[in-house]
């Protein structure tokens, strides 16, 4: 199917049932559980890191994961900057833990992952970098 596919006078063009459509109503449902949106981009050896809460009124207050190698140093932390004027940039310092995923009751894969709290005004958008 094309991103512009003629779908008047087509039968079943606007059906509920399609691949389509399920897998877009999966991805909006899953927006609506969960508002933010983290994203990090690695360019030369640095990280940048932003995440958006998208909720009109939730606050967005958890942990993401950022890269565990380039972020290895003992005391590494990254600083944020914000589209929110009311908040003023700080610095995040990174925490290491051992990580277990499980699926159905069936323990699965197991790894260090680094993250950090993270605490978002609705509809604020905070980017993060490495401090240097």
């Amino acid at each position: 199917m094309g991103a512009r596919e003629e779908l008047w006078e087509k039968p079943d063009a606007f059906s509920t049932m399609t691949g389509t459509y399920q897998y877009i109503r999966q991805l909006s449902e899953l927006r609506r559980r969960l508002p933010a949106l983290p994203f990090w981009r690695i360019f030369a050896g640095m990280e940048v890191l932003v995440v958006a809460n998208t909720s009109p009124s939730g606050r967005f207050d958890d942990h993401v994961l950022v890269d565990t190698v380039i972020n290895s140093g003992k005391n590494a932390s990254m600083k944020m900057g914000t589209s929110n004027p009311g908040t003023p940039s700080y610095r995040c310092a990174l925490t290491r833990s051992y990580v277990v995923s499980w699926e159905n009751g069936v323990r699965g894969d197991s790894l260090h992952a680094t993250h950090m709290q993270v605490n978002l005004a609705p509809m604020e958008l905070q980017i993060f970098t490495q401090v240097v």
